[in-house]
């Protein structure tokens, strides 16, 4: 059966998940917008063949991309993410402005990509417009322009570095690993997403905003007493001293055990950073 322009296929297995997709998608009056959006962006009637190495915002695509130095690359993914920060407090239309304004200094910071980020103002635009959470962003832009949605734009959590937004008008506040969930997110969900992304993000976080990696020592059975035992020399009792107390206190501890858990100490303090 050949389906009207209209139709977006939903390739989607969970029947909530399904039902919120096809009650956006198929409301006139969204499907009115979507045609406006693909008539602005020249986006074919029939949708695009979708091709895997190509993110959804970073459309339209440039045949040959513009190449950015690394600090570039770092304000780029910081100013995609501003777009889509949220003011707690603002009004809606306190809101339109501050994301017009972020749109202008996104653009102008890094004028190659413009129409990328325009396009990414426009599905979020969209988006507010009729009152869902940002994961339906992919959503929204995989009907956009392939007309097709599946379970793989469906999110229900992400684990993500959290930014302090455009304006910052909290100027101390840095970016931060989070855990984002949106409605029919599960503790399954949740609990494989950080199975699978966690180290790759803290990864992420280390590298760019640490400027390397945080060091983490191997399993250190004995910590507590090899740092009490650091302190107690701090304070000038001899390595027999503290040997002696602690053979009083807690079981044996030899003179030379008490010297190796010091110096063990002192080396994990001195770890270069």
């Amino acid at each position: 059966m050949a389906y009207p322009d209209d139709y977006i296929k939903i390739d989607i297995k969970n029947p909530k998940r399904f039902g919120d997709v096809s009650l956006l998608i198929d409301r006139p009056d969204f499907i009115v917008e979507l045609w406006d959006l693909r008539k602005k962006w020249n986006i074919d009637s029939k949708g695009i063949k979708k091709d895997n190495n190509k993110s959804w915002y970073a459309f339209p695509w440039l045949d040959e991309p513009k190449k950015l130095s690394k600090k570039q690359e770092q304000d780029a993914l910081y100013l995609f993410n501003s777009l889509v920060y949220v003011e707690v407090g603002l009004n809606p239309i306190e809101e339109d402005k501050r994301l017009e304004k972020a749109l202008k200094y996104c653009s102008e910071k890094i004028p190659q990509y413009a129409s990328q980020f325009q396009f990414r103002f426009d599905v979020i635009q969209l988006r507010k417009r009729y009152k869902r959470y940002p994961n339906f962003d992919s959503i929204i832009a995989h009907a956009l322009l392939y007309k097709n949605v599946t379970d793989s734009e469906y999110v229900t959590c992400e684990l993500k570095l959290q930014y302090a937004g455009f304006d910052q008008s909290k100027p101390f506040k840095e970016p931060y690993p989070a855990i984002v969930f949106y409605p029919r997110a599960t503790v399954e969900d949740i609990t494989k997403i950080f199975r699978e992304e966690s180290e790759k993000i803290l990864h992420e976080y280390e590298t760019k905003y640490l400027n390397g990696k945080i060091f983490s020592p191997d399993t250190v059975s004995n910590i507590e007493r090899d740092r009490e035992w650091y302190w107690l020399h701090q304070l000038k009792l001899s390595y027999a001293q503290i040997s002696e107390l602690q053979t009083k206190q807690n079981g044996i501890a030899s003179r030379d055990m008490v010297i190796k858990a010091i110096k063990r100490y002192e080396k994990l303090l001195a770890v270069n950073i």
